[in-house]
C-alpha cells in the first residue's frame, strides 16, 4: 500500500488521506518526495525506516546515558535495534520507525528540558512529539509515560508547568487528525479482541522488566529506573485500555515502547558488569543476544515465510495465469491492494467489479460497480480468477462481495486452485460454459 501511495502526487495524497488512510497520510507525503528524488523501488521504500532506527537508537543511547551512565546508555543503544520488533520493522515500508525515531528523540528532549529548562529546549520537545503524532497519532500514547517519567524526577513546579503546557498544545494539533481518523475508523475493522497470544511477548517483558526494576532499585537512581519502566509499560497499557472500548490494539502502533526495554537491559548490564565477574558475564550474555538476533532472527525475518502478504509473489502468479482467465474478482476487495506492486496505474488483467481505479476515486483500493452491474459483468464471460482471503472475507463485507460469491457460488464451478502465503486464487468457469 505504501508502494501505491508513495507514487501518487502531493495533491492525489492529500484527495485520498480525507476519505481514508489520513493518519499515515504525512508518511504518504514524505515517500513520495523520496521517491521523486530517488525514484521508485523496493530499496527507496525501505530505507527510510533503516535510517530511522538507526536515528532511534542514537536517541535511546542518549537518554540511557542521560538517565544512568554512558555505559548503560551505550548498551541500550546497542541492545535496541536487535530487538526483533524494532528489526521487522526497520525493514518496512511503513511508518512505525519514523514513530519510533520522533518519539525517541522527544523522550531525550523531555529529559534535556527538564535539567536545562527553558523555552526552546521545550519547544524542540514539543516538534519532535507533534511530529511524531502527525506521523501516527497512538504517539499521544507516549504522553502517560513521559507523565510518570516526570513524577519521576521530582522536578518543580515551573517544569510541571512547562511540561503540561507542551503537552497540551500537542494534544491540540494532534487533534485535527484524530478526529478526522475517527471519521475513518472503519478502516481499522479488522482487528480483533486482544487475545493472551496477542500480548504475550509485552507481557513478559513487562514482568521481567519489573522483577528487573525490584532487584535492582537499590542500586540504581529512582528516575533511570522509573523511566524505562514507564516508556515499557504506559503506550502499551494505555492502548489495552483504549482497546476495551474499540478493537485497537496492534503492537505496532506502540514500537516505540521498545525504548524502555532496551534502556532497562542497558541499566542491567551496567549494573551487573560491577560485580565480581560481572563485566565478562554481562559481555557474553550481549554477545550471545546478539549473535542470535543476527543469525538467527533477522535472517528469518527476511524470508518470504515472515511476510503475512508477499505481493511479489502474488504478482507473479497472476502473470503466470492470467490468460486462463477472462476476468478477476477480488474476495474481500480491499485484496486488490496485493496487485497494486506490480502496476497501479495499468494493471495487466480485467477486473470485472472495479467502477474507478484506486487512483482515480482517491482511494486504496478503488471503488466497485453496483450488484447489478457486477452480476451482468460476470455473467458475460466465462472464465474468472477469483483472488480471496478467506481471513478477511468473514470480517470485511459489502453488498458487492456477497453478489461475487452468490455468482460463483450458483453459476460457476472451481477448476484449479493455487495458494500463496494466506492468498487463495481460484479459477472458476461457468456452468453454461462447461456445458
Amino acid at each position: 500500500m505504501s508502494y501505491d501511495m508513495a507514487q501518487r502526487g502531493f495533491g492525489e495524497i492529500w484527495a485520498t488521506a480525507q476519505h481514508v488512510d489520513a493518519v499515515h497520510g504525512l508518511y504518504y507525503a514524505i515517500l513520495h518526495g523520496i521517491f521523486e528524488m530517488f525514484g521508485p523501488g523496493l530499496a527507496t521504500l525501505r530505507w527510510p525506516s533503516v535510517v530511522a532506527v538507526a536515528g532511534a537508537a542514537c536517541a535511546v543511547t542518549l537518554l540511557g546515558r542521560d538517565l544512568a551512565g554512558a555505559r548503560a546508555g551505550l548498551v541500550a543503544g546497542l541492545v535496541f535495534p536487535l530487538l526483533p520488533a524494532v528489526q521487522q520493522y526497520a525493514q518496512e515500508g511503513r511508518s512505525y520507525a519514523l514513530v519510533t525515531c520522533l518519539v525517541s528523540w522527544s523522550t531525550w528532549l523531555l529529559v534535556r528540558a527538564t535539567r536545562t529548562p527553558g523555552r526552546v529546549a521545550w519547544a524542540l520537545y514539543t516538534c519532535a512529539l507533534v511530529a511524531g503524532c502527525w506521523m501516527h497519532e497512538f504517539a499521544l500514547l507516549v504522553l502517560p509515560a513521559h507523565a510518570l517519567m516526570i513524577g519521576a524526577m521530582r522536578v518543580g513546579r515551573h517544569v510541571l508547568r512547562s511540561w503540561a503546557i507542551a503537552a497540551t498544545c500537542t494534544v491540540a494539533a494532534s487533534t485535527p487528525l484524530v478526529v478526522v481518523s475517527m471519521g475513518q475508523a472503519a478502516q481499522v475493522s479488522w482487528i480483533s479482541a486482544v487475545s493472551w497470544a496477542d500480548i504475550a511477548p509485552w507481557a513478559c517483558a513487562a514482568a521481567f522488566g519489573t522483577l528487573g526494576c525490584l532487584v535492582l532499585r537499590r542500586t540504581v537512581a529512582a528516575p533511570a529506573w522509573k523511566s524505562a519502566l514507564a516508556l515499557l509499560l504506559a503506550p502499551t497499557a494505555t492502548l489495552l485500555v483504549l482497546s476495551l472500548l474499540r478493537n485497537l490494539y496492534v503492537d505496532r502502533y506502540v514500537l516505540y515502547a521498545q525504548a524502555g526495554l532496551a534502556l532497562l537491559v542497558g541499566i542491567a548490564v551496567d549494573r551487573g558488569s560491577r560485580r565480581r565477574f560481572g563485566y565478562w558475564v554481562c559481555a557474553a550474555g550481549v554477545a550471545a543476544f546478539g549473535t542470535y538476533a543476527l543469525a538467527v532472527v533477522a535472517p528469518a525475518l527476511r524470508m518470504p515465510d515472515s511476510r503475512s502478504d508477499d505481493v511479489r509473489a502474488m504478482s507473479a502468479l497472476l502473470g503466470q495465469i492470467r490468460t486462463r482467465a477472462d476476468g478477476f474478482v477480488f474476495l474481500p476487495s480491499s485484496r486488490r491492494a496485493w496487485v497494486l506492486y506490480d502496476n497501479p496505474e495499468k494493471p495487466y488483467f480485467t477486473d470485472l467489479t472495479l467502477r474507478q481505479s484506486p487512483r482515480e476515486s482517491h482511494t486504496l483500493y478503488g471503488t466497485e460497480l453496483e450488484t447489478a452491474a457486477i452480476a451482468d459483468r460476470m455473467t458475460s464471460v466465462c472464465r474468472i480468477l477469483a483472488v480471496r482471503d478467506p481471513l478477511l472475507e468473514g470480517i470485511e463485507t459489502s453488498p458487492q462481495d456477497d453478489e461475487k460469491r452468490r455468482i460463483l457460488d450458483q453459476q460457476f464451478r472451481a477448476l484449479e486452485s493455487w495458494q500463496v502465503s494466506k492468498a487463495h486464487v481460484t479459477l472458476y468457469v461457468r456452468a453454461a460454459c462447461a456445458a
